[in-house]
């Protein structure tokens, strides 16, 4: 997902979930600064957004059940 799909997400009002792939390819600092960019451009006025890392089934199900709609 690239800053213009955030943006357009963002201006729709749905629901946003970036999923990071791949990561056993890169080096650990690569996947590292992504992570903090990412984290910081959730985090930005713009965008507002709460991350959340998920790593288990148990991190998805606190996620879900803390999940909510702004409609």
């Amino acid at each position: 997902m690239t800053k213009e799909h955030l943006g357009l997400a963002l201006a729709l009002s749905v629901p946003v979930f970036v999923v990071v792939t791949k990561i056993d390819m890169c080096p650990p600092n690569v996947l590292q600064d992504t992570l903090k960019l990412l984290v910081r451009i959730l985090k930005s006025p713009g965008c507002r957004k709460v991350p959340v890392m998920v790593r288990n089934m148990e991190d998805v199900i606190i996620g879900a059940t803390n999940f909510v709609s702004e409609r």
